[in-house]
């Protein structure tokens, strides 16, 4: 089985802080990853969109996702991993992963006076990397401090992904804009709309 939504949320996971566990005893692996509470509806309607429920488990005492990894993405998993350690290299992420990426945001993302943030625990060897090629595929700015990545262009990332994903993320990306993102976004939209209205071929 090869189901995009549950390998965008692998992805997410991934690109988050989500970890491999194995029990003793038990052949199956489990990708673990801390939840955002003010996400938890955004998550909630993802699994019931796709119907994941049978390969995720939500704990909300200790406010996790298990995500149960099927044969065919151990691999995948395993391929971010050196070890022990996460890493991450720029082949792991293609074009076709745009749907991961927005859905790492607005799963695991916080916002921040500067912009929305996220937490990782991929090594910091590779976050320079991780941020070149996030910021290639989103075409906005990204940069990286220890352990988090943040994007400070909001309103430029609103209008990348309209478009390239579905109007509920795009929904959810926009509930990160502040009240004077919104209005610069609304006046950049209105003297667009004014300068189309003047445009007169003879």
């Amino acid at each position: 089985m090869d189901y995009k939504p549950l390998k965008n949320l692998i992805l997410a996971s991934l690109l988050s802080r989500g970890e491999v566990f194995k029990k003793k005893g038990d052949s199956t692996k489990q990708l673990i990853v801390p939840l955002i509470y003010e996400n938890r509806y955004f998550l909630a309607d993802y699994l019931k969109e796709f119907e994941l429920q049978h390969y995720v488990k939500i704990d909300s005492e200790s406010n996790e996702m298990t995500i149960y990894l099927t044969v065919e993405y151990i691999d995948l998993v395993d391929h971010w991993h050196d070890n022990s350690e996460k890493i991450f290299k720029k082949n792991f992420l293609k074009s076709t992963d745009i749907q991961a990426i927005i859905l790492c945001l607005n799963l695991f993302g916080v916002r921040q006076v500067e912009g929305i943030a996220f937490s990782t625990t991929i090594k910091q060897a590779y976050l320079f990397t991780l941020s070149y090629t996030l910021k290639s595929l989103l075409n906005v700015n990204v940069i990286f401090s220890k352990n988090q990545l943040k994007i400070t262009d909001v309103s430029k990332l609103l209008l990348e992904v309209i478009g390239k994903t579905s109007s509920k993320n795009s929904s959810y990306i926009a509930a990160y804009l502040n009240s004077k993102e919104k209005e610069k976004l609304i006046e950049s939209t209105n003297i667009i709309q004014s300068k189309l209205g003047e445009d007169t071929y003879v």
